[in-house]
């Protein structure tokens, strides 16, 4: 297997004045690569251990909002953070894989 990817854009680049951009979810670095080319917070769940460890001593300096799907009462909470996040003056452009999950670009995983 291999740690590369490939970024098409459909539509116009990021740029600062837009607020989200939507990605297919292809593997797990796809978040990494896009990264790489500009500055995005993104949705994403919370996990534990050297991946928690990441998302709240790096990834919280970007603006990401994380859900826990487990619970569904997150689920309004998570609306208003994405609300605040895009009305706030100087923040980071969003990224939402509406999928919600990897997928191996045969089908699309319904989001929820």
């Amino acid at each position: 297997w291999s740690w590369t990817g490939v970024v098409r854009f459909h539509g116009p680049q990021p740029s600062r004045g837009a607020k989200v951009f939507v990605a297919n979810h292809t593997s797990m670095i796809d978040f990494i690569v896009l990264e790489s080319l500009f500055p995005f917070a993104v949705i994403m769940q919370k996990h534990g251990g050297w991946v928690g460890w990441f998302q709240t001593r790096i990834l919280n300096a970007i603006g990401c909002i994380y859900f826990d799907r487990t619970d569904s009462s997150d689920r309004a909470v998570v609306a208003k953070r994405i609300k605040e996040h895009v009305h706030a003056s100087g923040s980071n452009p969003l990224l939402i894989f509406p999928e919600g999950t990897c997928v191996n670009n045969e089908h699309c995983v319904m989001f929820k």
